[in-house]
């Protein structure tokens, strides 16, 4: 299986001894928190810059990720449409997104072994379309349900 795994690079990987769930894994990390060795980021930059995502789908190709894993502490997040629909182009048929941040889809435990839940979404929810549909209809549980709702938050 092969991971896009966005906010961890491969010093966090070391350092925190995660338990990576796979050996095929791509890594976008902004890079703030070095130093770091010559390949610790494959994409570093901002995981909201639209030219960035248009660069990994040149690069991969359309269905070429099993998993696209966006991991908590995101700077600046901002909903991004273009960039919803270029991970749902780079995920295959039968992949989905892990999302830390999000309130939408069901919840698993963290792949990478830490005590955190994830909101898993298949590629067949993971739309503009289908989230707004989905928030239209959600029951806001907590405030930052009522906050994600409000704010209409996909990632």
């Amino acid at each position: 299986m092969k991971w896009l795994i966005i906010g961890i690079t491969r010093k966090e990987i070391r350092d925190k001894k995660y338990h990576m769930p796979t050996d095929d894994y791509i890594l976008l990390d902004r890079g703030d928190f070095g130093p770091f060795r010559k390949n610790d980021i494959d994409f570093k930059g901002d995981c909201f810059d639209l030219s960035l995502w248009t660069r990994i789908r040149t690069i991969f190709g359309k269905e070429s990720f099993d998993v696209i894993m966006m991991d908590g502490g995101l700077f600046g997040m901002r909903r991004v449409d273009e960039i919803i629909q270029i991970k749902r182009e780079l995920l295959k048929p039968t992949g989905y997104c892990l999302n830390f941040t999000s309130s939408l889809g069901d919840r698993v435990l963290c792949p990478l072994g830490r005590n955190l839940l994830f909101y898993k979404i298949p590629k067949r929810m993971y739309s503009v379309k289908y989230l707004e549909e989905v928030f239209d209809t959600m029951e806001a549980y907590s405030l930052a349900d009522t906050l994600k709702k409000g704010l209409r938050i996909i990632v």
